[in-house]
């Protein structure tokens, strides 16, 4: 069964009704084992800078901010984010990610930027809490989509 357009299947045209409608769109990852090797990565980064790891990623990366102070909150944040960009495979990953929702939404003529980041929110710390993400607010092109 085909959308309106002739072009989208219905779920990809009601992905679509979604964004028009709310701005932003909230989704499963499509990809779990892509996202399991780029949690790797970051685990590894994290244990590395900080001098200790567990056995438990999902532990360790939910409570990482009882090892992370404030003050090193972005030291950390760049240290991993230089592990994850070293890796070649990290990029194709990280879009593997939602690789069927922007083709839906924007298409297939994509450009992604040359580098993941990383944004950590501690909790109860509320300078680090950031709205729903859109680089269009600070002058960036309407086109950008945030994943």
């Amino acid at each position: 069964m085909v959308g309106p357009a002739e072009f989208f299947e219905v779920a990809e045209y009601k992905l679509g009704e979604r964004f028009l409608r709310d701005g932003y769109v909230i989704q499963a990852v499509e990809d779990l084992d892509n996202l399991e090797r780029i949690r790797r990565v970051v685990t590894v980064a994290a244990s590395r800078h900080l001098g200790f790891g567990s056995d438990e990623p999902d532990v360790f990366l939910n409570h990482i901010h009882r090892y992370v102070s404030v003050e090193n909150l972005n030291d950390f944040r760049l240290q991993v984010i230089d592990n994850l960009n070293v890796e070649p495979s990290s990029r194709p990953r990280y879009y593997s990610l939602a690789r069927h929702a922007l083709a839906a939404l924007v298409g297939n003529e994509l450009a992604m930027q040359l580098r993941l980041n990383l944004s950590i929110q501690l909790p109860g710390y509320n300078s680090s809490l950031l709205p729903v993400h859109a680089d269009v607010w600070s002058g960036d092109s309407p086109f950008e989509v945030v994943v």
